[in-house]
């Protein structure tokens, strides 16, 4: 196995086993959203399991845009949540 299979092995664990105890920061959402080679897997995991709390920002949504091999991805995941959920999006500004 891969150490980048067992990272997120691992990743995926903490997060369930941790539950209220972890925030998914916008700096978290940001650097999944990066991520060219699981972004897309790590960005819905996280929406499955804290989405009622996420919010997605400006920076998200330009990094998603920016990976150019799992940005449509994440955007086709985005876009299918937001149609089945109701999510509030803030798009926040930053200096």
């Amino acid at each position: 196995m891969e150490n980048k299979q067992r990272g997120i092995i691992i990743f995926e664990a903490l997060i369930r086993c941790l539950g209220d105890y972890i925030k998914i920061s916008d700096e978290v959402l940001i650097k999944a959203a990066e991520n060219e080679q699981y972004g897309d897997e790590i960005f819905i995991f996280l929406f499955h399991y804290q989405g009622y709390q996420i919010r997605i920002s400006e920076g998200v949504l330009t990094a998603a845009a920016g990976n150019e091999r799992r940005g449509d991805r994440i955007f086709e995941f985005l876009l299918r949540y937001l149609k089945d959920k109701t999510l509030n999006i803030l798009l926040s500004q930053r200096p």
